[in-house]
């Protein structure tokens, strides 16, 4: 079959897969669609179709008025979960899923059962002992097309992982930023060269300076892009001297051009995450991403979180495996806003105001 280029082709492949005894062990024992128990990370997820349908679970959205609101109980997630729960009833889904971790996932694609799984650029490493198991496997990456030909936008977590805080009151609080400028300037900038600035070693074992840094950071969103665009023009002309400007994932250059080169499985991996790399590139850049539109913790949320995200499993979960209709999905929104869903989105949208 073609490569998918629409929603539909997604279907078709994911049918063909199901229905068209792909292992040729003449048992209907393969599906067109991995998904795992949790629902949702970076592995076998349901992430990926829900953009499709343009929904974004577990993400705070603004909505047309610039209002934060909930991406799991928006009108799209309905639509999803229907689809999901006619691939279900169709056999495209493992029945037994809602059981099943990412590792047990993990498991049964070794054993060739499944044909397709939305995920993250790395899913290559977690696929590697499939593709050594079943000669000939191959896996390759694929923008997620849109249920009405408008581009899919992927949902993204909120682009701080963390901060650095100073004491009200600290005699030197400049020897923050100081530190951090040293740690960019070591690890990031001219002097990373140096290789008495890159590396500690302990017990003849290499540690990384970053790991050593009171004060540190990771590469910006910018930064990256930048470094992946040298690292593919390095690849594609075979010119290493390329990724001297580079920051970060230098380290995928030879594996990846040997693998171009030679087929060497031992890079498999490494060159999948690269070809991951440019899909992404070449399709979510810009507006493509959306981020959550908050990355805090409110009062209620502390309190409710744990109870309202094992409410959403679960429901998504029954109505997923048709033990209860899709229009449980209403009940569900309204019991998310009661148990403390409408507070929580109050209390950000509120913060959110006071900021401007």
């Amino acid at each position: 079959m073609s490569e998918p280029k629409t929603l539909d082709d997604v279907f078709k492949i994911a049918e063909a897969f199901t229905k068209q005894d792909p292992d040729g062990n003449g048992k209907p024992d393969t599906y067109g669609l991995a998904v795992n128990n949790y629902l949702y990370g970076p592995i076998t997820s349901i992430t990926g179709l829900s953009n499709a349908f343009h929904a974004y679970p577990q993400t705070w959205v603004k909505d047309a008025s610039g209002k934060v609101v909930y991406g799991s109980t928006q009108p799209e997630m309905k639509k999803t979960l229907a689809k999901l729960q006619e691939m279900y009833k169709a056999g495209e889904l493992d029945r037994e899923f809602g059981v099943k971790d990412g590792n047990k996932v993990a498991e049964d694609i070794a054993a060739n059962k499944f044909g397709m799984a939305f995920g993250a650029n790395w899913n290559p490493y977690v696929f590697l002992d499939a593709v050594k198991k079943n000669p000939g496997m191959d896996w390759m990456p694929f923008p997620v097309p849109s249920v009405d030909g408008t581009p899919t936008k992927a949902n993204v977590g909120f682009s701080a992982s963390g901060y650095v805080v100073v004491r009200k009151g600290a005699k030197h609080p400049e020897a923050a930023v100081k530190m951090l400028n040293l740690h960019e300037e070591v690890v990031h900038g001219s002097r990373r060269n140096e290789g008495q600035f890159i590396t500690v070693e302990e017990n003849g074992e290499r540690i990384n300076t970053s790991r050593l840094s009171v004060v540190q950071s990771g590469v910006s969103d910018q930064g990256v892009l930048e470094s992946l665009t040298l690292l593919r023009k390095a690849i594609e002309t075979e010119d290493e001297s390329l990724l001297k400007d580079a920051l970060t994932e230098t380290d995928k250059y030879g594996p990846t051009v040997d693998y171009l080169k030679t087929g060497n499985m031992e890079n498999w991996a490494v060159a999948h995450q690269y070809f991951g790399f440019v899909t992404t590139m070449d399709n979510y850049t810009g507006d493509r991403l959306l981020m959550t539109a908050f990355g805090g913790q409110t009062p209620t949320m502390t309190d409710k979180w744990a109870t309202l995200d094992k409410l959403e499993k679960e429901t998504f979960t029954k109505i997923i495996m048709g033990a209860a209709p899709v229009d449980e999905f209403d009940t569900f929104v309204a019991d998310w806003n009661k148990l403390g869903g409408e507070a929580i989105l109050k209390e950000i949208n509120d913060w959110l105001s006071a900021q401007k």
